[in-house]
Formats: C-alpha cells, structure tokens, sequence
C-alpha cells in the first residue's frame, strides 16, 4: 500500500495531495507545501540522499526544531542491505 502511495505523489502530485488533505484533515497548502518542497520524501529508493536530508534539514532548522549548528549525518548501510534483501 505504501509503496502504490508513492507511486501516486511522484506520478501525480496534485491528486495525492488533494487525497491525502481530504483523509488526514490537514490544510492542503502545509501538505501541498511538504511534498512539493520535498520536506515528505517520497521515493522507492529507501537510501536517503544528500540532498533529501539537506532539504530536511532545512527545514527543521527553519521551524527552529534544530540549532544553526546542528547539522545530521547519516549511516546508509543499513538502507543498503534492507534494498538488497528485498530483491
């Protein structure tokens, strides 16, 4: 099921979002504003990125959640043999 929900934001965003506001409550613009601005990360790649936890990042500094200075680094190993397994 999760993965056919991916599927669906990255094929068509505008429907996912449109669904997922009318299911959760939440005010379409925070939801159309996550996905779009890649804070929710939707990829069936379960490897984070670079980028993907910069853009996180971000934003969590953004909405004062962390400090200027923190700065997350990341272990993808264990991302790397979950995909492995599941082949």
């Amino acid at each position: 099921m999760q993965v056919k929900a991916i599927d669906l934001i990255l094929k068509d965003p505008e429907q996912a979002i449109d669904i997922w506001t009318q299911e959760n409550g939440f005010p379409r613009p925070v939801i159309e504003y996550a996905v779009k601005q890649k804070i929710s990360v939707f990829d069936r790649n379960i490897v984070p990125s670079k980028d993907t936890i910069d853009a996180y990042t971000a934003f969590l500094k953004k909405a004062g959640l962390l400090k200027d200075t923190d700065n997350p680094k990341i272990e993808t190993k264990f991302a790397e043999q979950a995909m492995k397994d599941i082949k």
